[in-house]
């Protein structure tokens, strides 16, 4: 069985051995796609997925190997983009960029500073009350949105009552 994606005019893809290499416009993305009985080829202007066996577990896998490579081609066209809300009831938050890291001030009223590494190939802005997190790889640009939401995570309180943190507001402008 065969399942087959088109490739874009502005899109290059080379395979080496298992390793897929899709260069767009926003740069380049690498990917192994290695298993026995799968196998990605390229034809024409299609990455052809051949399943080399019948099995339930080999489908599943084809699909999510299909997701991943139109996430790679998105990725290297277009990009991705995620803003953040920062939302602060109690004690007003400062949001930084600085040297690699986002660092967070005053969250409920703690001395201490909370911060995250990012990713040498993920972008991070601040402005207002927004935190715009944009990238070309889906899976890292996802990662560090979620852990910046884990980084001002609150337990032990009622939620009802202590709204503070950084939440998931969009994702490439759609709404959430």
């Amino acid at each position: 069985m065969k399942r087959n994606i088109e490739i874009p005019d502005n899109v290059v893809v080379n395979i080496n051995n298992y390793e897929v290499c899709i260069k767009g416009d926003l740069g380049e993305l690498r990917r192994d796609f290695k298993d026995p009985f799968l196998k990605v080829e390229k034809k024409n202007n299609e990455l052809i997925i051949n399943k080399l066996s019948s099995k339930r577990k080999q489908k599943a896998l084809t699909g999510t190997w299909i997701a991943h490579l139109n996430n790679m081609i998105n990725g290297a066209t277009t990009g991705f983009e995620y803003e953040l809300r920062i939302v602060y009831l109690h004690f007003p938050m400062s949001v930084k960029v600085d040297k690699g890291k986002l660092n967070i001030q005053n969250f409920f009223g703690e001395k201490n500073i909370r911060s995250v590494s990012i990713p040498s190939d993920v972008k991070v802005s601040v402005s207002d009350n927004k935190v715009l997190v944009n990238g070309i790889d889906k899976e890292k640009v996802g990662q560090m949105s979620a852990d910046i939401e884990k980084l001002t995570r609150i337990s032990g309180r009622d939620r009802r009552n202590f709204q503070d943190g950084i939440f998931l507001f969009s994702r490439n402008g759609k709404r959430i």
